[in-house]
């Protein structure tokens, strides 16, 4: 008997519905080979309706065909599970704002289509709008209305993923209760008035007086939908007073860190700056030393200032940003006077026509040496005064000034003589009792105070 056995198998219906299954088997080697035919493919939807893209409606209608006939229709919105939907089109409300998926497809008996899908936005915002000037709550004077946007005005930018159609502008004075026409301040209904750009807008405007003002930007895109921004600011073109300096050295002054207050008539609605010999301008408002006293409106403690010309100068800028006139005050600082000793008195008694030399004494407190100049001590710097009546101090002179440059240690506290410091005898001053030829008498016995004023030395 042959090992192969061939037999033919019959045509039947598959089990799965939606395929004529055809199985043909032929047993060869333990093997069993099956095919099927596959069943008929329907053409995807056609969409024939549809929102506009990008749409500011809410609600969204579609229409939809297909060219095989007789077919039906099953719908997803936003990959929702698709559901059967009338072959007349299907409508959709209450979307929100964002995109959006619809998708369609044809079913025949078991059969169904490959989907076709439409994308779209929907847009219910206005525009975003930035204003660049004026800031709200903002206080400006001519010149800082003048340096707000590029040219005077209010400037600023709006931004909408439709694009941005129209922004206009509306200004309205709270004290006059009238709103800006495009010319005047003439109008009691809101006037908005364009502006010129979009993504970046510009209205020409500069206050036609003082006060305060409310402004309204409106921005549309180009679906139509509007957004407002506004900003409440207040101008003051006027320029504050001068201020006044209250406290201030003396000229000229030894004072190397004098301090200098200050008021103004429209404290405190002001602040102060100061500035010295033309310098940076630095903020000097209030109690700047820190010292306690909060009743001062202004002040600046200056320190360590070198000798020489100095000019100290103060204004004033309002809440507007307006600034006055300076008020400024030129003194001169001179060194601080910086006192040594000196000493010195005669050994030997004096008579008419009868000189003595002087040997003086001096000391030194600083840290450097101190020097003394040939001539620096005449007649002019040692007064002589006898404590006797009737003893005239035209009696006595000093016949010689000090001839030698005298050099006295740094730090000498106890007193050195020239004859100690080796200055010869004959540089020494001269003090002599002058014979008036007269009776003199009155003098004897007399004892003779040396007032030593007036002598400078180097360092």
């Amino acid at each position: 008997m042959s090992r192969f056995r061939r037999f033919r198998a019959r045509r039947r219906t598959g089990v799965r519905a939606g395929l004529v299954a055809v199985i043909v088997g032929v047993l060869t080697g333990g093997y069993f080979v099956v095919s099927a035919l596959a069943a008929p493919t329907i053409p995807a939807p056609t969409i024939t309706g549809s929102p506009t893209n990008p749409t500011s409606s809410t609600t969204a209608s579609f229409t939809y065909t297909d060219s095989q006939p007789g077919v039906s229709f099953r719908c997803s919105l936003d990959g929702s599970g698709f559901s059967f939907c009338p072959p007349s089109g299907v409508t959709y409300a209450g979307l929100t704002s964002r995109g959006h998926t619809f998708a369609v497809e044809a079913v025949q008996g078991v059969s169904t289509s490959l989907a076709t899908t439409y994308t779209w936005r929907i847009d219910t915002a206005g525009p975003t709008i930035t204003m660049t000037f004026p800031a709200d709550h903002g206080s400006y004077g001519a010149a800082t209305w003048a340096a707000g946007c590029p040219t005077p005005g209010i400037c600023g930018t709006a931004a909408d993923a439709s694009s941005v159609q129209s922004v206009a502008v509306s200004i309205y004075q709270e004290s006059s209760h009238q709103y800006w026409t495009g010319s005047s301040l003439s109008s009691y209904s809101p006037v908005f008035n364009p502006a010129s750009g979009t993504t970046s807008w510009h209205y020409g405007f500069t206050p036609p007086q003082a006060g305060t003002y409310t402004v309204q930007i409106q921005a549309t895109d180009n679906l139509g939908n509007a957004s407002t921004a506004g900003a409440r600011f207040r101008y003051q073109p006027v320029t504050p007073p001068a201020p006044t300096i209250t406290k201030k050295p003396s000229n000229p002054s030894t004072d190397s860190s004098p301090e200098f207050q200050f008021t103004d008539a429209w404290w405190p609605r002001i602040s102060f700056w100061c500035s010295l010999d033309g310098g940076a301008v630095q903020p000097c408002t209030g109690d700047t030393d820190h010292d306690g006293d909060r009743h001062v409106e202004g002040e600046l403690q200056l320190h360590d200032l070198s000798a020489g010309p100095h000019c100290f100068s103060v204004y004033v800028m309002d809440e507007a940003g307006n600034d006055s006139p300076p008020t400024t005050y030129c003194w001169t600082l001179t060194s601080p006077a910086r006192t040594f000793t000196v000493g010195g008195d005669l050994t030997t008694p004096l008579a008419p026509g009868v000189s003595e030399s002087l040997d003086m004494t001096f000391t030194n407190p600083f840290s450097n040496p101190i020097t003394i100049a040939a001539g620096a001590v005449t007649s002019a710097n040692i007064a002589i005064t006898p404590n006797q009546a009737g003893c005239a101090a035209s009696n006595f002179e000093v016949s010689q000034a000090l001839t030698a440059t005298v050099t006295i240690p740094a730090h000498q506290a106890t007193p050195l003589s020239l004859a100690t410091l080796g200055v010869p005898q004959a540089d020494w001053p001269v003090i002599t009792m002058i014979d008036t030829n007269s009776n003199q008498d009155a003098c004897q016995d007399a004892t003779l105070t040396l007032t030593y004023s007036g002598i400078e030395a180097t360092e």
